[in-house]
């Protein structure tokens, strides 16, 4: 058995943003065949808008430094039981 979480705008469409989709559809699929389907909400990034969110230097990459890696993780939360995770973009 296996879980794939697929991240929506929609509930229906593979999302191109993975921070700011509200859903994860989580497909459970079992000797080849999909045995389950349910989606589950997704924190993004409306989520940690109270959080300050510093300031990029010059040649700083953003989503890399330790506050977003925290928030990355907790929007993970909520498929920790899944193999696979697909996004559009």
């Amino acid at each position: 058995m296996m879980k794939i979480a697929v991240i929506s705008d929609d509930e229906v469409n593979i999302s191109q943003h993975f921070g700011r989709a509200p859903y994860y559809i989580v497909v459970t699929v079992d000797a080849g065949k999909v045995t389950a389907k349910e989606t589950r909400s997704k924190a993004g990034h409306t989520t940690f808008a109270a959080h300050e969110t510093p300031k990029l230097a010059p040649g700083e990459r953003h989503g890399y430094d330790a506050g977003s890696r925290s928030r990355h993780e907790s929007m993970a939360e909520a498929i920790h039981d899944c193999q696979v995770l697909l996004a559009g973009g």
